[in-house]
């Protein structure tokens, strides 16, 4: 059974952007209002061409009778330029001098200057793009009635853009607001969410630093030994993992430490848990020697992890698998590039690898690009990007850590 229209747009709503929504909503209500304003400034703009042909009627019909009658017509229409009049016009002989006008010049210029007033707009009246009325007040005499559209009807016309303008402004402070707004809720969001995390691995951490104390009292072999070594590094990682957690959760305090440690740290524990043969780990260190910068060791080597594992998952099944992490000073800053030569990142995946809970991967959860951008960000003032990247062929993860934060310079050597 076909569900009714009513029901079918219901459900889809909570999948539809609102702030698309209030944008289309605003262009139709600008776009209407430009429509109704300029249509009404159309009729205004015929109303002005009217008054503007009667004046030349009444212009015509005094230039051919001289009697009482037509002086008060001169008088109050022509001469004076009273209300019923506010379109400015100039009359002009055969030769386009001015003859008379209904402007108002300023009654403090000089006789040149009021002169010179006339001359340009007349000439504005000449550019304006309306056809001047010819009157015909003797056979073979000739005068042409020049104008142009009155002050508040050129206002009128800028309105609706200037309108458009202020709305398009307004819409983008909305987007910005709303943009922070969401930023900052998922920050909440996930800084409660690492402080919890944290805090909820910290008892069965102290649990099986208990129990692997317990196993050592009881070992009787090198093989138990070697078991509970194993087991120690493994809470020690696990240590590692709550003790990152709880730093997102929060402002870290940053230290002065050697870049080049923490990059070697991050190799070190990842050439550990993959095989040498299926992948080729590369070095390329350019940095000066043990170069120390302000900087979060454990938040770093997370974000470095992350890279590192990333790649090795593109680069499953391949043969002569090969990552390479490169670094650099250049123009101030620290630049970290992780590369792989292995599956690449489709223009789709691109533009949304860095958003939370989006993932590719059939386990994934979508947050370690996604918290490495936080860190990289938020809590040392960098960036982190793709640098490049090829379907088949690869992908480069640029990290760029400024030399300067918060004033406090990096320094060399230890």
């Amino acid at each position: 059974m076909k569900r009714p229209l009513y029901k079918r747009l219901t459900d889809a709503l909570p999948q539809i952007n609102l702030f698309y929504v209030f944008t289309i909503v605003a262009a139709i209500i600008v776009l209407a209002s430009l429509a109704y304003s300029n249509r009404l400034v159309g009729r205004l703009a015929e109303k002005e061409e009217r008054l503007v042909a009667f004046w030349a009627d009444v212009y015509k019909f005094i230039a051919q009778n001289d009697n009482p009658e037509t002086n008060f017509l001169a008088n109050n229409i022509i001469i004076k330029r009273p209300a019923i009049i506010t379109v400015p016009a100039v009359v002009v002989d055969q030769k386009n001098h001015p003859i008379m006008n209904n402007l108002s010049p300023d009654s403090t210029l000089s006789p040149e200057a009021q002169k010179k007033f006339v001359e340009r707009e007349f000439q504005k009246m000449r550019e304006s793009g309306y056809k001047p009325i010819m009157v015909e007040y003797l056979p073979g005499q000739k005068h042409f009635v020049y104008y142009r559209e009155t002050d508040e009807l050129e206002q009128l016309r800028v309105y609706p853009y200037i309108t458009f303008v202020l709305m398009f402004i307004f819409i983008f402070i909305i987007f910005i607001n709303f943009n922070i707004a969401q930023i900052s809720q998922q920050n909440k969001v996930w800084a409660g969410l690492a402080k919890e995390t944290a805090h909820q691995l910290g008892t069965p951490i102290s649990g099986l630093i208990a129990w692997v104390e317990i196993l050592r009292m009881n070992a009787k072999t090198e093989d138990d030994q070697v078991v509970i070594e194993e087991l120690e590094k493994d809470i020690k990682h696990l240590q590692v993992i709550a003790d990152r957690f709880s730093k997102i959760g929060s402002e870290p305090d940053l230290q002065e430490y050697s870049i080049q440690q923490v990059i070697e740290n991050a190799l070190s524990y990842v050439e550990s848990r993959v095989s040498r043969k299926k992948v080729q780990l590369e070095f390329l260190n350019s940095l000066p020697a043990q170069q120390r910068i302000w900087l979060s060791p454990t938040l770093l080597e997370w974000v470095l992890e992350n890279l590192l594992k990333n790649a090795i998952d593109a680069l499953a099944h391949k043969d002569g698998a090969k990552i390479t992490v490169e670094a650099f000073i250049k123009s101030e800053q620290v630049i970290i590039d992780v590369s792989d030569n292995g599956k690449g990142i489709t223009r789709h995946d691109l533009t949304n690898i860095f958003k939370p809970g989006y993932t590719t991967k059939k386990r994934g959860w979508g947050l370690g690009l996604s918290l490495s951008k936080r860190i990289i960000e938020r809590f040392h003032k960098g960036k982190i990007f793709v640098k490049k990247t090829e379907v088949d062929k690869g992908t480069t993860f640029r990290i760029q850590i400024p030399l300067v934060f918060k004033g406090r310079l990096k320094t060399t050597g230890k």
